[in-house]
């Protein structure tokens, strides 16, 4: 099993970088292509007008789905990992009961699990997914709710 880790917050910071230096590629090409059917268009310039358009418009979607989905997802899970990884753990003995499927908060998605800690319920998530076993006795580090580490225990 892998929980989460510093090469986890390491590599979400690369994926925001990578994004934002995709981001920076595309745009540098946007630019270069509009400026070149400016200065390659003749006197009847219609079918260029129309191909800048088009050109524009795409660079324009991709904009916004850009800043709202793509690097907006990335930047809430390295902050995910960051809360994580700086809060104050804890270590529980719990039995696992069952997984509630995955969840969404603040638009990351996490894997919910169910697990009986001193007599209550209380649900602990992961980034990826585990195969607790049901009615199985687990040692549980945790942090802001998130699963750092576990280990089967026996009694």
């Amino acid at each position: 099993m892998r929980f989460v880790n510093e090469e986890d917050s390491v590599k979400a910071k690369k994926r925001i970088q990578s994004l934002v230096w995709l981001y920076t590629a595309i745009s540098v090409l946007f630019v270069a292509a509009a400026l070149l059917l400016l200065f390659l268009s003749p006197d009847t310039y219609w079918v260029f007008m129309a191909l800048d358009i088009l050109l524009t418009a795409a660079f324009g979607g991709y904009s916004v789905y850009f800043f709202t989905v793509s690097l907006f997802l990335a930047r809430k899970k390295y902050a995910w990992i960051e809360k994580i990884l700086s809060a104050r753990t804890e270590t529980q003995f719990a039995v696992f009961r069952e997984e509630e499927g995955v969840k969404t908060v603040d638009g990351v998605e996490f894997h919910a699990y169910i697990f009986l800690v001193k007599g209550d319920e209380r649900e602990y998530k992961t980034f990826d997914s585990f195969a607790f076993e049901e009615g199985k006795r687990y040692r549980i580090e945790s942090g802001a709710g998130v699963i750092v580490e576990s280990e089967e225990e026996n009694e």
